[in-house]
């Protein structure tokens, strides 16, 4: 709920950016995590290092609901994410099968 505040305020600065970003990736709670990638959208932040993180969720996040939101996300920031996951494992693919051949 005080995630979702963030985004009804509409106030935007480093640290809270900040703050959502470590909880996009760190929250224990699968909705704690989707909720702050929502936010982040809604909030258009769209610096690199929050788009990546976004991406990170949508491929390597194992709960439905923050790959979903991550998704919605992205959609939000007017990115591709079916594209971009797709793409982001094709390398992530790639560089286990490089790792493996030792």
């Amino acid at each position: 709920a005080a995630i979702e505040a963030l985004a009804d305020i509409g106030v935007v600065n480093e640290k809270i950016i900040s703050q959502l970003i470590w909880s996009a990736q760190y929250q224990q709670e699968g909705f704690v995590r989707g909720s702050a990638c929502l936010v982040l959208a809604m909030l258009k932040v769209d610096t690199d290092e929050a788009v990546n993180v976004l991406r990170d969720r949508l491929t390597a996040d194992a709960d439905s609901i923050v790959k979903r939101a991550s998704s919605q996300a992205l959609q939000m920031l007017g990115l591709k994410p079916e594209k971009d996951a797709s793409l982001i494992t094709a390398i992530k693919d790639a560089v286990k099968k490089l790792g493996s051949k030792e």
